[in-house]
């Protein structure tokens, strides 16, 4: 009996013991094994795919939506984009720091070599020279295949396949990985070492994806650019969106249907030791957004977070000219906005909040008012409008002392408070400030009253949790301090190892 003879139910049996790769040859050895093989498990592996841009990644990708028929590639759903950062400034150090270590013994020991205690052994010194030579090597790859564009080629080859069976992306979503140690262990950005080739990739990779959807009809109903729990310190300049060309009608014709838009912008695109034209920034710095979200009318769902990339003072802020370029997007349908990390005004918050008439759940997490009170604005929202749902978590007011501006935490009162314990343990629960969050829901009964009592933390709180918690709000929203910054609370919920992997068409894994 051969393989073609056996009942869909053992094909599957059978399917259920071979590799992705192998069963898409079987798959193409005759028409009937092709439709016999679509069961379950294969279905669920092109549900939901991560593809690292490589050149590597990007073939296999194509080769395999290209040789179906269409009925696997109408089948994906949820797509992540995996952009690589080759990161070898750790293994550069350690190799001088051996280097000097070797020389200084050597030295006290006429001229014979030592390994030092503490030093690098003979194995691990040959191990860490032939990584730091396989980083070099994927990097100037990289390097290349931006050159010569092919990763937007290939990517558009990939979505004109699924376009071409009249499928449609639920959602897709674009993220940074970073390799310091080999390229078999892919970090999150925190602890990726230097931001400046993390936010290199994450612009390139922006315009790469823009660009090959530029091609193509794909409808996408969910777009989601580096605002992910693991993201943190990395996001898009608000500069490079002015570069991307949204009023692009081949364009427009992907974004038109998205429904549900996420994502974290930053400052002009700086070194990341000091931002000297922050002065002279201009109202044209948000025209790429304006253009984003006017590409994109049908948006019910926004989550707009901003990353500051240094510190600066109240006056140098520009985040309500960024609320104004929201304002004038003509979000009509827009019911659920998330608002992170933003310096503003009573009057500027309020006057978006006012604008969005449809607006039924809003979210604000770590905003600071310049001038003004959270009272009309709290007022506004459970009281005046039709909002049903209210979170807010870790607000504050910014106070000038004198020329030192200090963040005053505000402090709920029940019934709106949300407790949670300070010390994160084995759970998710981050450090925070105490009665710092609160949750509002509308009742059915109109006559109870609504306002959401609050007072200040007029002293500071020196807590090793406390102090936890501010880093970890500097880490996701900034500014950070020094090249490297300190994970924080991070370290007890998001560990280095908690890395993930894609054993699938995306990623071929390597080493032993």
């Amino acid at each position: 009996m051969s393989l073609q003879d056996l009942t869909p139910e053992l094909t599957e049996r059978v399917v259920d013991f071979l590799r992705l790769s192998d069963i898409c040859s079987l798959r193409l050895t005759s028409r009937s094994l092709a439709v016999k093989t679509v069961q379950t498990r294969l279905k669920a592996s092109f549900r939901r795919k991560s593809i690292e841009l490589t050149e590597e990644g990007l073939r296999s990708f194509v080769a395999i939506t290209g040789s179906v028929s269409g009925d696997l590639g109408c089948l994906l759903q949820d797509l992540t984009l995996i952009a690589p950062v080759y990161n070898f400034l750790t293994l550069t150090t350690d190799l001088e720091k051996n280097g000097r270590l070797v020389a200084d013994l050597t030295s006290l020991h006429d001229g014979f070599p030592i390994t030092p205690n503490g030093g690098l052994s003979r194995e691990q010194l040959r191990q860490t020279r032939l990584d730091l030579a396989v980083l070099k090597e994927r990097l100037a790859e990289q390097i290349d295949f931006w050159r010569r564009r092919r990763d937007v080629e290939l990517l558009r080859q990939a979505f004109s396949n699924f376009d071409a069976y009249g499928a449609s992306l639920h959602v897709l979503r674009i993220e940074v990985v970073v390799y310091t140690v080999d390229t078999t262990t892919p970090l999150l950005p925190i602890f990726g070492g230097i931001e400046k080739p993390i936010w290199d990739s994450a612009a390139h990779s922006s315009h790469a994806l823009f660009a090959s959807l530029a091609n193509c009809d794909l409808p996408i109903h969910s777009l989601n650019l580096f605002n992910t729990s693991r993201m943190v310190r990395c996001s898009i300049p608000l500069g490079e969106l002015n570069r991307i060309d949204f009023a692009s009608i081949r364009l427009g014709l992907s974004l038109n249907h998205l429904t549900e838009l996420s994502l974290r912008v930053s400052d002009r695109h700086v070194d990341g030791r000091i931002y000297k034209g922050l002065q002279k920034t201009t109202q044209d710095n948000f025209d790429g957004l304006r253009s984003l979200l006017r590409t994109c009318p049908g948006i019910q769902k926004l989550d707009l977070a901003h990353f500051s990339r240094v510190l600066v003072g109240k006056e140098k802020k520009q985040h309500g000219r960024l609320l104004r370029a929201l304002d004038e997007s003509d979000l009509r349908y827009l019911h659920c906005l998330t608002l992170q990390g933003l310096d503003l005004t009573e009057h500027e918050l309020l006057t978006t909040l006012q604008g969005f008439g449809t607006l039924r759940s809003l979210s604000l997490r770590y905003i600071s008012l310049k001038e003004g009170s959270f009272t009309p604005i709290f007022d506004y929202c459970t009281v005046v409008s039709s909002m049903e749902r209210l979170e807010l978590d870790s607000l504050s007011h910014i106070v000038d002392l004198g020329g030192v501006f200090e963040h005053r935490i505000i402090r709920f009162e029940p019934p709106w408070v949300v407790r949670s314990r300070c010390y994160p343990l084995y759970d998710d629960e981050i450090p925070e400030y105490p009665d710092s969050r609160a949750s509002y829901r509308r009742a059915s009964d109109t006559s109870t009253d609504h306002r959401i009592e609050h007072q200040f933390f007029h002293d500071v709180l020196d807590a090793p949790y406390i102090r936890s918690w501010d880093q970890d709000m500097r880490n996701r929203f900034g500014p950070f301090r020094g090249q490297r910054g300190k994970p924080s609370c991070l370290q007890s919920n998001v560990r280095p190892e908690h890395t993930w992997r894609y054993y699938d068409v995306g990623k071929t894994r390597r080493g032993p």
